[in-house]
This record gives structure tokens, sequence and C-alpha cells, in this order.
């Protein structure tokens, strides 16, 4: 990992390019020669009735299929419900890989022109009809199916945010002002600065007297229908699960940037696919270390071989060979990591994320406290893991957490000494030798992961 833009803007920026070039070209080529005047002739009324046809049974036969796997498919991954069954028959979309080849097909000189005309129309209408017809329907049945998150409920979260964001805003002018009138430490130019003067430039609460009346109408409606094993009380605790796992998301990225936890190995990994695989299930109860754990005991098929590697020259001096194969040392030592990172970012997220949302404004206080027991009962789990290590391992446990002091240490000083670059205190050539000697002490303490302090 080398950081979490790499990870989401730069690489969501290469697939959103890649694919908008793929659709744009095959989009272009297609268009340019199902209108060309050769391939125009060779298409008549019945393909127009072909096309219909096809489409109604490409949607037939996705649904047999879907239907065919279903038992295979719940073996293998989360159980399917039926309503999702239904979701992937309609969302089976045609692009650009199937007007590629069709392009391809009509450029064959041994296939006639109005094979290949042919050919072009009916992929090429297919892939049209699914995009324009199944892709703009498909939000319409998932809210149909009760699959997406009540509006109300999306309403109430960012009424509720805006207003928060207004209130900070306010209390900032209000906490600096007041720094003003006390002779303190306050930025000068803020003088005679009034805040209705500046309201208008605010980020203000976009809700007046009837949009008021309408929101609490909708909460009122929601209220009434709020039962235990209601739709709505899924919905809103599937929400607050989100909540609760990108929260955790944030604090592993968090642990990650700060040196605390190693950016090789499998620690970051398995914490970070821990909360993308509880986000996917959300409409289940957490259990996130749960996955962890099955994640750990992947880590060594024969301890035997795992621990010879570690000990036999030059295997021993491989990172990548250790990472692989890990030894036990190495297996207690990244289940160290686990266990305090998960525990304290699951303490940090029953403590933080309340503050959001208090009084009650977006999420019941039953749904709160439900998720909160489930997050308890996972950290009981991982307690139970730590408690067994340093039955076991005790120095492992020791060890894990002199290296993540260590590593925030050496993360402050990296992060002190460019700021001494930037504000031109530290020539560039100086800085350039204290962040070489900071990034080879990181390395030599990524390096120690792998072994017991004496090695």
């Amino acid at each position: 990992f080398v950081s979490r833009e790499v990870m989401h803007i730069v690489w969501e920026a290469v697939e959103f390019i890649g694919n908008t070039m793929v659709f744009l070209l095959a989009g272009l080529l297609w268009g340019y020669e199902i209108l060309d005047d050769t391939h125009v002739s060779h298409i008549t009324r019945w393909d127009v009735l072909h096309l219909l046809g096809l489409y109604a049974a490409l949607h037939v036969i996705r649904g047999i299929m879907v239907f065919f796997f279903w038992p295979f498919l719940n073996l293998i991954g989360p159980k399917i419900t039926w309503k999702e069954a239904l979701v992937m028959t309609w969302s089976g979309l045609r692009g650009a890989v199937g007007l590629i080849l069709a392009i391809i097909v009509d450029e064959q000189r041994e296939i006639s022109r109005e094979m290949g005309a042919k050919f072009l129309f009916h992929i090429g209408g297919i892939a049209m009809m699914t995009i324009s017809i199944n892709a703009t329907l498909c939000p319409l049945l998932l809210k149909k199916l009760s699959l997406t998150r009540p509006t109300s409920l999306s309403k109430r979260t960012a009424q509720h945010l805006e207003e928060k964001l207004y209130t900070y805003a306010r209390e900032e002018f209000d906490d600096h002002e007041k720094k003003l009138g006390d002779g303190g430490d306050a930025d000068s130019r803020w003088k005679d600065v009034k805040f209705d003067d500046i309201k208008a430039f605010l980020l203000q609460q976009s809700h007046g007297a009837d949009h008021d009346e309408d929101e609490s109408d909708v909460a009122t409606d929601d209220r009434e229908v709020f039962l235990p094993g209601s739709e709505l009380r899924e919905s809103e605790l599937r929400a607050y699960r989100e909540v609760f796992l990108r929260f955790l998301q944030n604090e592993y990225w968090t642990y990650l940037e700060e040196g605390q936890i190693p950016r090789k190995g499998r620690v970051a990994r398995t914490l970070l696919m821990s909360c993308a695989d509880g986000l996917i299930e959300s409409h289940k109860e957490l259990s996130d270390w749960s996955m962890i754990k099955s994640k750990t005991g992947e880590w060594q098929l024969c301890p035997c071989i795992n621990n010879c590697l570690a000990r036999c020259w030059p295997f021993s001096q491989w990172y990548w060979i250790q990472s692989l194969f890990p030894s036990s040392w190495t297996v207690d030592m990244w289940t160290a990591y686990l266990t305090l990172c998960f525990l304290e970012a699951h303490a940090s997220a029953r403590d933080q994320i309340p503050k959001f949302f208090e009084h009650e404004a977006v999420f019941p206080g039953g749904t709160i406290e439900k998720v909160h027991k489930e997050s308890e009962e996972q950290t009981k789990q991982a307690e139970a893991t730590k408690a067994s290590l340093e039955d076991r391992n005790k120095e492992a446990v020791s060890h894990a957490k002199n290296r993540m002091v260590a590593g925030r240490l050496l993360m402050k000083k990296w992060e002190e000494t460019e700021r001494y670059t930037r504000e031109g205190v530290l020539p560039d050539k100086a800085a350039s030798h204290l962040l070489h000697g900071i990034h080879d002490q990181t390395r030599q303490l990524a390096s120690g992961n792998m072994y017991k302090p004496e090695e």
C-alpha cells in the first residue's frame, strides 16, 4: 500500500478513463459501420423483429442460468435472495467487448457483407437496448424490491449533518470573535467582521418552513412503521453498519499512514478487506473479526516448512518469501497487530460515531445499541484471541506494541522534517539526507516484523 489516494483516486480514475475510452471507441465504430449505406441496405423489418426477440430471449436464458446455478452460488458465498436473483437477471448489460467482436467479424473477408451487417445490427442493438432500458430501469427495480436505502433516511442524514456543519461554522466564528475580544491569539484580519454579513457566503440550512414540515412528516411516517423486523428497521440497521464499517476503514488507513502497522505483509490488507466484505454484507450482523480470524488460519499450510524457511539462508533474507510462507513468530506478530488495531478501532467507533447522530436525529437509539452490541461481541472474540496469544507468546505482543510506537514516532519525524522544509527552515539537500535516514529506519523496522528481536 502506498496511500489511500493511490488506492482510491488514482485507480478509480484509471478505471473510469479506460471504460470511457473503450465504450466511446466501440460506440463510434459501431455507429459508423451500421449507418454506412452498404450495411443499411442489408437490414430489413424482420431484423428489427429478430432484435426484439433476441432481447426477450436473452432475459429468459439469463433467468434460467441464474435459477440453475442459484444453489451452487449459495454454497460458495453469501446466500442469494430471490430479490437479488431477479436483479442479477435484469442487470445483465452488454457493452464494448461484444461490439468490438462484432466489428472484427464484419471486417473478415471470408464473411459476406450481409452477414457482417446483421452481426453488427443485432449485437449493437442488444448492447444499446440493455444500456438504455435495463440500466435506466434498474434503480427503479432496486427501489421496488426494497434493496436500496429509503429516501427519507438519506434525507434525514443529509439534513442533520448539514445542520451540524452550519452550527460548527457559527461556533468557530464565535470562538474566534471571543479571542479577538480577549486579546488572545487570533487573526486580526477578522476584526469588525459580523456573522450576519457573511451568512450568505456560508453553507446554510437549505430547508425552510415548508421543507421542515415535509421532513417532519416523513420522519413521523417512518417512526410509525418502525417495528422490530420491519423493512425500515432493517434499512436503518444496514445504514448504521455501513457508517460503522466506513469509520473502521478510515481508522485502519490512519494506522497505516501513521506507520503503526506495516505497509507490507498481510495485516493492512486483512483489516481493510474485513471492512470491504462487511460493507457488501451490511444486511447481516457485524462479523469482521470472524472474517479476520478465518484469514489468519490460512497463513500457514505447513508450519514446519515455514519455520524452516525462516531459519535457512538465503530464504530468511527474502521479504517476499517470509511474507508468503510466514513462520510461527511472524504469524503471532501479525495476529498481535490485528488484535491491537481491531480493538482500538472498534472502541473508537463506538465512542465517536454517536456524537455525529445525537438526539436520535437520524438513527433511533435501538439501532445504534444493536450495532454496538454486535461490535462488542466481535470485540470479545478479539480479546479472547489476544489473551490466548499473550499466554502463548507474550513476547510477540510486546514486540508488536514496540514496533507500532516506533513506527508512529518515525512517521512523526518524517512529518516534522517536511514541515521544516515547507517553512524554509531546512534546506532541500539537508532535508533529503534526513528523510533518507528516516526511510532507512522505517525499512529496518518493517523487516524486523519477520524476526525475533535477538535475531
